[in-house]
């Protein structure tokens, strides 16, 4: 998933629930109005493996390139 659609998800989810008095709210909502940061965020991307991010570069490149082939 792109962070861009994250954030995206994140602002409505925040939206939805009314829970939009928060510093990161504000941040993300702002990030994602922001058109440079949009194609900043729209170009990195997240790989969750069982409902949890990988961090780690080397498993997250090895489970793309699964994917890619």
């Amino acid at each position: 998933m792109c962070q861009f659609d994250a954030f995206v998800f994140f602002v409505r989810e925040c939206e939805n629930k009314k829970e939009t008095d928060n510093p990161l709210y504000k941040w993300t909502k702002d990030t994602i109005e922001n058109e440079e940061k949009q194609v900043k965020y729209k170009n990195i991307y997240s790989v969750y493996v069982n409902k949890q991010q990988v961090y780690k570069e080397n498993e997250a490149d090895s489970i793309i390139k699964e994917i890619e082939n």
